[in-house]
């Protein structure tokens, strides 16, 4: 049971990172054609989907790394990704040579409009890519009986949660993308968007909510105490 439970974690978390490896492209496809095509831009609107764009290359490591079981490799690309889209909500309706002023680092409090809980993910975020001492038994462990220290072997089957991760990150993406670009857009497939609200796309959020539920009922199995 455990090992057909381990095993499904990881075609489970390959077929996460296809779907966010399909959505970023079209993503980025999509958002090329923005900056090519409108008359009416802004510098700041240029700058801010020239970064969305980039950030194909950091959805792309960070999937190598998750692939290879290097979980903890991936958490400062996430805090770059989440740096990067929110600098570009903030910057993008400027039309001037202050934007490049803003620093990444000082956008989260304005990407709150957007993201609830955008400064608590944020300082997790922070926490753990730099490895803070309360992680430090994320990737070590001490021997028994013998107080050696060794590095944790990566496991894959663990790497099926920052697969999850990787694929909120394309959404983030998608989500400053479409809100960049409302006035023209014809469909919101990562934007929630009415008269009250505003976040991420209810569809994408429920398919995120149900990865994770999958995750956490296969876990129990992968990864429960054999009793004695």
């Amino acid at each position: 049971m455990k090992r057909k439970a381990r095993h499904d974690l990881i075609l489970l978390r390959n077929k996460i990172l296809s779907e966010a490896h399909r959505r970023i492209e079209a993503i980025t496809d999509t958002l090329y054609r923005v900056n090519c095509r409108r008359k009416d831009t802004t510098s700041g609107k240029i700058y801010a989907l020239m970064a969305l764009i980039r950030l194909r290359h950091s959805i792309n490591a960070a999937s190598l790394l998750i692939k290879r079981g290097h979980q903890i490799e991936t958490l400062p690309i996430f805090r770059l990704i989440f740096e990067q889209v929110a600098w570009a909500y903030s910057i993008h309706t400027l039309n001037d040579g202050s934007l490049f002023d803003i620093l990444p680092t000082k956008c989260i409090n304005k990407f709150k409009e957007i993201i609830e809980g955008s400064g608590y993910m944020y300082g997790k975020l922070s926490e753990m890519a730099h490895l803070k001492p309360n992680f430090v038994f994320e990737y070590l462990k001490i021997g028994e009986p013998d107080p050696t220290i060794d590095v944790i072997i990566p496991d894959k089957a663990k790497s099926v949660s920052f697969a999850v991760n990787l694929l909120f990150s394309v959404a983030l993406i998608g989500m400053v993308g479409e809100f960049i670009d409302k006035k023209y857009a014809r469909k919101f497939r990562y934007l929630h968007l009415t008269n009250s609200e505003i976040g991420i796309n209810r569809e994408i959020a429920r398919r995120i909510v149900n990865y994770e539920a999958k995750i956490d009922k296969l876990n129990a199995v992968a990864f429960s105490k054999s009793k004695h």
